[in-house]
């Protein structure tokens, strides 16, 4: 159990699967009563803006924390429940708060997954309708609610999406292969901009408004605020077109979810049923299969 929660430098985690010697043991809180009671005070009042509240999920446990994701991903959720007992992570208390960075983990099959929270009562499972009504923070509450139901429920309702990593380190914490932080979410124009070659982005860009005509946020720039990835599969980082990206309108919030296979835009698709699509992906991806998973079976064309 030890191996997972190690942490190195950002110098030393280019290196961490050949010299693991480099690493040194951080401090874990497992259990409620482990945690500093000052830091337990930041996390639980939301007073410090650095502090995450990864006091609720250590409180109620594993099954409250994923009791929505198994119910409506049940694959995935069963694997998360199954996985090693749910951590805090205390990078170090130097920086300018003077506190430590924090992390909320748990050991899955050989990786580790982290979960991302908000501060004490930001999380969506913490506001009532009227809140969610005036939510200031209106672009993740679009994000939110352009999902299916089931799906902002099982990844963005207790906690704000997964990170995984296949090393026993934590240096920077890229999103990649699971549903990503909501703030996290690229935009297409930003997605093409980063994917395609110069010449093909205005082609891609005009397929788009021809498509989407209504998304387009800024007709002079083809600003794309509204049509956004919530996952990016990033499978070789060395080439970063071979990926699948699963799409989703937040302003008109129709929860049809759009499937980009290789960054190619001109035959992109939506997924039939994309509850069960994205529960089998988590779970191909938790699992550790050989393989590229292959969304094209539940997808149908626009």
């Amino acid at each position: 159990m030890s191996a997972p929660y190690l942490y190195c430098t950002e110098e030393q985690d280019i290196h961490a699967l050949d010299h693991s010697e480099l690493f040194e043991p951080l401090r874990i809180w497992r259990k409620p009563e482990e945690v500093p009671l000052d830091v337990m005070v930041l996390m639980a009042t939301g007073t410090n803006y650095t502090i995450r509240d990864y006091w609720t999920p250590l409180r109620e446990g594993k099954s409250w924390l994923f009791e929505l994701t198994q119910t409506h991903q049940p694959r995935t959720g069963q694997l998360l429940l199954e996985a090693g007992e749910l951590g805090i992570r205390a990078r170090s208390y130097k920086g300018r708060t003077g506190y430590p960075s924090l992390d909320l983990g748990l050991p899955v099959r050989d990786k580790m997954v982290y979960l991302r929270r908000e501060l004490a009562f930001k999380n969506f499972c913490d506001l009532t309708p009227e809140v969610l009504a005036s939510n200031k923070f209106r672009s993740e509450e679009t994000h939110y609610l352009a999902l299916p139901e089931p799906i902002r429920l099982a990844y963005y309702h207790r906690f704000n999406g997964l990170v995984i990593t296949d090393k026993n380190c934590l240096g920077a914490l890229y999103p990649r292969l699971l549903p990503e932080r909501l703030s996290d979410w690229r935009s297409v124009d930003y997605y093409i901009k980063e994917q395609a070659v110069p010449k093909q982005r205005p082609i891609l860009l005009a397929w788009l408004a021809e498509r989407f005509p209504f998304l387009a946020s800024d007709k002079k720039t083809n600003n794309w605020t509204y049509f956004r990835a919530f996952l990016r599969t990033r499978y070789d980082y060395n080439d970063k077109r071979q990926e699948d990206a699963l799409f989703v309108d937040t302003l008109n919030l129709t929860g049809v979810v759009y499937h980009v296979k290789n960054c190619d835009i001109q035959n992109m698709r939506k997924l039939a049923d994309p509850v069960e699509a994205l529960d089998r992906y988590c779970e191909h991806i938790l699992l550790g299969r050989e393989g590229r998973f292959d969304f094209l079976p539940y997808t149908v064309p626009l």
